[in-house]
């Protein structure tokens, strides 16, 4: 695991910072709220799905191209990410592409949130989003692991 301390060097390096996403469905609203806050924006695409990007100048200061998805991760790119003093804002997409590994033990870029938690989200994980609300004693809707077998069923 990628130590807080070594990413709480790179971010003190840091000036004005830049907001950077993966530009899959996610990527649109979390680069609009970014704008709306005055940031500057980068998105990461996966060549062939710019489109929405370049449609939507106002959002994308800049679009880097990249051949596949999981290029996002190549020294090269963290280096310029860092360079242009880049906070990747995470969704979905971006541990699904880049995988919980590289996201935990090889990405040095900060990320906004905590990598650590990153595995909660599968909802099929032991220790999963539902494990934590419930360790924390926060209320949070009935699952339900068959609908067949419910009692409140809804017309």
């Amino acid at each position: 695991m990628i130590s807080s301390s070594e990413i709480k060097k790179i971010v003190n390096g840091y000036s004005d910072v830049k907001i950077g996403v993966m530009g899959s469905h996610s990527a649109l609203e979390v680069m609009d709220g970014a704008k709306d806050e005055n940031f500057q924006t980068l998105v990461y695409c996966q060549k062939g799905r710019e489109g929405p990007y370049q449609r939507f100048g106002r959002i994308a200061d800049e679009i880097v191209v990249l051949n596949k998805f999981k290029d996002m991760a190549s020294a090269k790119n963290q280096k310029a990410m860092r360079d242009s003093n880049v906070i990747i804002v995470p969704h979905r997409s971006l541990t699904v592409y880049l995988g919980y590994k590289t996201l935990e033990n090889s990405f040095k870029v900060p990320i906004f949130g905590n990598r650590k938690l990153f595995q909660a989200e599968e909802r099929t994980a032991k220790r999963n989003q539902y494990f934590l609300l419930e360790k924390a004693r926060i209320k949070f809707p009935k699952l339900f692991k068959d609908p067949k077998t419910s009692t409140n069923h809804v017309l």
